[in-house]
């Protein structure tokens, strides 16, 4: 799985919540720290707007596309993976 890419469809994600730059920022820095730090969960965009961090899980990649859920509120996203064309 592409993070950079899952990365920025989550951004995408904050932003389309109508998340202020601070928020962007803030979300990008909580990303950042979960790849820096194994045992922190890569945060749910949609909890995160809540004032929460919690774990986004993959669930799929075929074609060009992956999926991840989160394990909380159950969303889904899907982006873009390159790799697996």
């Amino acid at each position: 799985m592409a993070l950079e890419y899952m990365r920025d469809e989550m951004l995408r994600q904050i932003k389309a919540q109508l998340g202020s730059e601070a928020q962007v920022a803030a979300y990008h820095s909580a990303w950042n720290d979960a790849i820096l730090n194994s045992g922190k969960p890569l945060p749910c965009p949609s909890c995160y707007m809540k004032g929460d961090i919690r774990r986004l899980k993959p669930i799929s990649e075929e074609h060009g596309i992956a999926v991840v859920r989160c394990e909380h509120c159950r969303e889904t996203f899907e982006f873009d993976s390159p790799e697996i064309r």
